[in-house]
Parts: structure tokens; C-alpha cells; sequence
């Protein structure tokens, strides 16, 4: 019984860090998630995208005010890492450029990493 309650008080731990997301994305779909973010709150994560043309997609990330912050074009996965340091909403947006489907996997990640992180000002 010990052992059972360390591993699910592990596995709420490993999901408070870390969140999936899965989609298709459609030839000539914009599709964009949006996140509230605090100053200072550190923002990272990887994506993958897979399909008949997968390095057909561009993946960026955009402010409130539709200020492009980050962006990673023609490549099959990627990842990014930054701290906020301006409190509003966030978007990772994905454009398939491509003309066949593909689908788009991607873990945020709540822990910095890397201490270099790219620091981002709105």
C-alpha cells in the first residue's frame, strides 16, 4: 500500500511538470493554444509532428498583442525554453504549409531545463 500511494503522489507530481497535447492538422490549418502566463513564469517544450511531409509545418509563439516571440519553420520537431517576463496570454500556434495531413505531438514542460533559456520580453 506504501508503495502504490509513492507512485501515484510520483505520477501527480510528473503531471503538474508536464502536459501533452495530440492533434492532426489539416492541409492549410493555422491551429493555435492559448496559455495565461505570469511574469517570470518559465515557458518550454518540445514538438514533433509526423505525417507524409512532416518538415511542411511552422510552429511559432505569439503575445497578446500578436508579437511573434519564437518561431521554427521546415523542421520535423523542435523545442523552445523561455522565461516571461510580462503577464498575458501566450499561443503556440501550428500552420501546416504542407498539403497532406500531419499530426502534431507536444509536451510542455513547466521545469527549466537548461539554465540558458531564452529570456523574452514583450
Amino acid at each position: 500500500m506504501k508503495n502504490l500511494f509513492f507512485s501515484i503522489f510520483n505520477l501527480l507530481l510528473f503531471f503538474k511538470y508536464i502536459q501533452s497535447l495530440f492533434m492532426v492538422i489539416n492541409p492549410a490549418e493555422n491551429r493555435c493554444i492559448s496559455r495565461a502566463m505570469k511574469k517570470d513564469e518559465y515557458f518550454g517544450g518540445f514538438y514533433v509532428s509526423s505525417g507524409e511531409n512532416e518538415k511542411g509545418i511552422r510552429v511559432y509563439i505569439i503575445n497578446n498583442l500578436n508579437d511573434k516571440l519564437w518561431e521554427l519553420e521546415g523542421e520535423q520537431s523542435g523545442s523552445f525554453q523561455m522565461t516571461i517576463h510580462n503577464e498575458g496570454d501566450y499561443s503556440l500556434c501550428v500552420e501546416n504549409k504542407s498539403g497532406n495531413q500531419n499530426i502534431f505531438s507536444f509536451e510542455f514542460s513547466e521545469e527549466n531545463k537548461d539554465e540558458q533559456a531564452l529570456s523574452i520580453s514583450n
